[in-house]
């Protein structure tokens, strides 16, 4: 009906000089998507490795996810988790320690096949390998 309208309007006013396409004008304006450049979201697996020591029975678990780092210390039963940030090589940890004798960066440390945690009474490196 109003389409009749329309068009009566337009054929009887002589001023009009555009000619209206009436399907033209109500196609669909949304955009198509291209299905072949859609790219799928994989969720990222993090990266976990368990560090062993040679003449104690503690053990590392270290829990890689980009730039974050978790830290599970394993001892029997026992399980401590210490979160943390990997900066220039460097781990940052929320661990307390770390905090209260004010060691950030220089508690935690991950050099290749080798994980060192610091020992906060004399000073030097706990040296915990890759496990096979």
């Amino acid at each position: 009906m109003i389409t009749m309208a329309f068009t009566l309007f337009f054929l009887t006013n002589p001023k009009m000089t555009t000619q209206v396409n009436f399907p033209e004008n109500y196609r669909d304006t949304l955009p198509k998507k291209n299905i072949s450049k859609q790219v799928t979201s994989q969720k990222f697996i993090p990266e976990s490795k368990i560090y062993c020591c040679t003449y104690c029975q503690a053990k590392y678990e270290i829990l890689k996810h980009g730039n974050r780092i978790t830290i599970i210390y394993i001892y029997k039963e026992r399980r401590n988790t210490v979160h943390g940030v990997v900066r220039n090589g460097k781990i940052y940890s929320d661990d307390p320690y770390e905090q209260t004798f004010k060691l950030s960066g220089n508690l935690y440390s991950l050099k290749g096949n080798t994980f060192l945690v610091k020992n906060i009474e004399n000073g030097e490196y706990y040296n915990y390998i890759l496990c096979k």
